[in-house]
């Protein structure tokens, strides 16, 4: 019996410059019609880490744009198989994260009350999330800023606008290497 696959969320289309037109036109369309090669280069990601000896489970995402929230539940959770716990702030995530205890921190760089850099700042002084590996997400991924994330505390920053097709597989890269200590 075939397996059957989650529905691709509808985005507004005022969303394309977020994401990015290509990013969300394919997100949107070609979820749809998307080939065998598709799902399986968006499930290999989560697949390889459960196979690994470092288990990934369970991820905190925090992003003050509910779209970019929607289309990384699609592809983290509904077609990665990850546990997500998603915030809409900083302050909800010192609030709701602790008892969620997550693997990995995902976390957006620029958003109203407080930028990623100072969200994982107060995280880490939180019983639970203290030494819990982050990446940030950012549109400004230059080679500068990226350093200086790294700086800050991520183990990697992944650009936006990105591929949803590509986001497991990133993520598991990013937790493979943190396994590796590269």
């Amino acid at each position: 019996m075939p397996k059957t696959r989650p529905q691709a969320p509808r985005l507004p289309a005022r969303k394309l410059n977020c994401i990015g037109a290509f990013a969300s036109s394919r997100f949107r369309s070609n979820t749809q019609s998307w080939g065998e090669d598709s799902w399986q280069q968006a499930t290999d990601g989560a697949n390889a880490v459960a196979e690994g000896t470092g288990q990934l489970r369970k991820i905190l995402h925090i992003d003050d744009d509910a779209d970019i929230r929607e289309i990384v539940a699609f592809v983290l959770q509904d077609v990665g198989g990850y546990d997500l716990l998603q915030c809409d702030s900083g302050r909800s995530a010192l609030v709701e994260g602790p008892a969620f205890e997550p693997d990995l921190i995902i976390l957006d760089v620029m958003m109203p009350d407080a930028d990623g850099k100072q969200v994982l700042t107060d995280l880490r002084d939180v019983d639970g999330l203290s030494t819990v590996p982050a990446i940030f997400m950012t549109a400004k991924a230059n080679d500068d800023f990226r350093e200086e994330l790294i700086e800050a505390g991520a183990i990697d920053v992944i650009a936006k606008p990105f591929d949803p097709v590509e986001l497991p597989g990133q993520v598991a890269a990013a937790w493979e290497k943190r396994s590796r200590g590269n």
